[in-house]
């Protein structure tokens, strides 16, 4: 019963940061970004989540004539993040810093 309480207790949370352009790509990049995803239990219960919805995407989005594809390419990014965000994943932009002017 304790192995239980602790996986039911347990949450994970990752912080991206990048850096982009606001215009035209020249020169270094002038914003950075910071996004946060996260969700319960990262080793049973967030995992079978994001699996079975990236397998459902590939189902209804997946190739239908074509060879190997990137899988980008057949997960509908949108849809994906949605159907995770109704299962408790959550993603969040937490910064934005653009170039003063």
């Amino acid at each position: 019963k304790q192995w239980y309480q602790r996986r039911v207790r347990a949450s994970f949370s990752l912080t991206f940061k990048g850096q982009g352009y606001s215009g035209e790509i020249d020169g270094k990049p002038d914003t950075t970004v910071e996004a946060v995803v996260s969700g319960p239990d990262p080793g049973y219960v967030s995992c079978s989540r994001f699996i079975t919805q990236a397998a459902y995407s590939v189902l209804k989005h997946g190739p239908r004539n074509f060879g190997v594809l990137t899988p980008g390419s057949m997960l509908d990014i949108t849809e994906y993040v949605e159907r995770l965000r109704k299962r408790e994943i959550k993603f969040e932009i937490t910064q934005v810093s653009k170039p003063q002017g």
